[in-house]
């Protein structure tokens, strides 16, 4: 099809209109975002690529966790290093902090004896 679009996209050494920078798997238009990724020749949105190419989930935000990445682990989850913070003060925990969980969600030590006495059980 000729090109009628004032500009187009490069994405994966290839141009693309802007309209046909889509994904593979769920056919959302990517000539908006901010990322693509691409495997064997196919573009995937960031969300069907995780789903479908990712090892593990993060614990906090439930996205994708590649090989590369250097992550926390408590228990039998895995988080990236961002998001291995307390989930009421935010504060960022690292190897040594002392901290509790209930469920996936990271508390430091003072908010998850605070939510213990709360439940009644501190």
């Amino acid at each position: 099809e000729k090109i009628q679009d004032r500009f187009f996209l490069h994405a994966v050494d290839r141009q693309w209109h802007s309209a046909c920078l889509k994904c593979c798997e769920c056919d959302v238009r990517l000539d908006c975002e901010l990322t693509c990724f691409s495997k064997d020749g196919r573009i995937y949105c960031r969300e069907d690529y995780y789903r479908r190419f990712a090892v593990q989930r993060c614990g906090r935000c439930h996205l994708g966790i590649t090989a590369r990445e250097m992550v926390m682990r408590a228990r039998e989850f895995v988080y990236h290093l961002a998001c291995f913070t307390c989930v009421t003060c935010d504060k960022a925990l690292t190897t040594g902090d002392e901290f509790g969980m209930q469920g996936s969600a990271i508390y430091c030590r003072y908010h998850y004896e605070a939510f213990l006495r709360s439940e009644g059980r501190y």
